[in-house]
């Protein structure tokens, strides 16, 4: 079915009748395009993503915090297709009460679309396209974002569990100075009498326990930057694509409100579709950026700076080398993918509207 509708895009495209046919070819050219262009890379890089999902909710799984914030990042993408659904059935309800026997999109087709008995039935078959292509695009959107939301989550996590380093070494602390004020003031003497000159056998032990927790949180850390550097490597052909379609097609659909008042409701439902799409991909791009600069917080504030082991802090000195940018997803052309961006993107929206309307004037 979107092949099919691909092609009477295209056909649309090629055979234009006025320039809402031409305008209307090309979003549909352009959804179906993104969609293919989506599936193509997640059967290209099927290995790489299933072993990205293994990975990635191994320590997601077992704190109760991080697992509400994915069960309300699932309700809200499925509220987003719901409304998918909703403004697929508005358009053909606008048609009815409108009572004209047109489309939402122009569509070629090989016989008379608009005769009363077969109007209805090529209606739905649209409306069914049209569901189709969007849930197409936004399913693998839905993969995309949710492997960088835990990717997020995980950053957040190892943050939590560098810190605890350094709480864990203050209850230590906390515990031994009780100890001390607990005992009786002659034995005072006695204890720093019998200090000895050297390290104890359970404080070696407690070093060596510190560092083997530390050299496993250096190791999580880089198998981390790996995996992002892999989900950029994934992501960076649909999102750029994305980001160009996007900022195309709302240049497109604002054009046409101002010259078409008869599909006003239907480019308004496009018009925030397009929007929540690209703010989308933009606000999980902004996610990686804040949770990486978090990340690198966490680090610092792990107490490396009371290590004894020079070998710890060395570890501790290469991880926060590691991070001294945030890490971030990048489109061709080195944009990166951020809520800034999402703020250019819509000045070049309305740089590419104003230019058409004084084109067309």
């Amino acid at each position: 079915m979107a092949l099919l509708a691909f092609f009477c895009g295209v056909v649309a495209f090629i055979k234009p009748y006025s320039i809402h046919s031409v305008m209307s070819g090309f979003m549909l050219w352009t959804v179906l395009s993104t969609s293919l262009c989506k599936y193509l890379t997640v059967i290209f890089y099927r290995n790489e993503i299933s072993e990205i999902i293994q990975f990635l909710p191994k320590y997601c799984n077992n704190d109760q915090k991080y697992v509400k914030m994915f069960i309300k990042f699932h309700h809200f993408f499925f509220g987003f297709l719901y409304f998918l659904l909703i403004s697929s059935i508005l358009t053909v309800i606008q048609h009815l009460l409108h009572h004209r026997y047109d489309f939402s999109l122009v569509i070629w087709f090989p016989f008379d679309a608009k005769q009363p008995m077969i109007y209805p039935f090529v209606l739905a078959w649209e409306m069914l396209a049209n569901w189709t292509c969007y849930m197409a695009n936004a399913l693998v959107d839905f993969l995309f974002y949710e492997i960088i939301f835990i990717t997020s989550i995980e950053f957040l996590i190892l943050k939590k569990d560098f810190r605890e380093l350094k709480v864990k070494k203050l209850k230590k602390e906390v515990k031994t100075i009780t100890k001390k004020i607990d005992a009786p003031s002659t034995s005072y003497p006695n204890l720093l009498s019998k200090l000895p000159p050297k390290m104890s056998e359970k404080e070696e032990k407690k070093i060596i326990i510190t560092k083997k927790v530390l050299q496993k949180l250096i190791e999580r850390h880089q198998k981390l930057l790996e995996t992002r550097k892999l989900i950029n490597k994934i992501v960076q052909l649909p999102f750029s694509l994305t980001f160009f379609m996007i900022s195309v097609v709302l240049c497109s659909i604002v054009f046409r409100m101002t010259i078409e008042y008869s599909y006003l409701l239907q480019l308004i439902i496009g018009l925030i579709i397009n929007i929540i799409k690209i703010s989308m991909q933009c606000t999980f791009g902004q996610m990686i950026i804040d949770s990486s600069n978090e990340l690198v917080d966490g680090i610092y504030d792990c107490g490396w700076e009371e290590f004894e082991d020079i070998q710890m802090k060395q570890l501790i000195l290469m991880a926060m080398m590691r991070m001294r940018e945030p890490e971030k997803f990048e489109t061709y052309g080195n944009f990166e993918i951020s809520i800034e961006e999402f703020g250019k993107i819509m000045e070049a929206t309305y740089s590419y509207f104003t230019l058409c309307r004084n084109v067309f004037n």
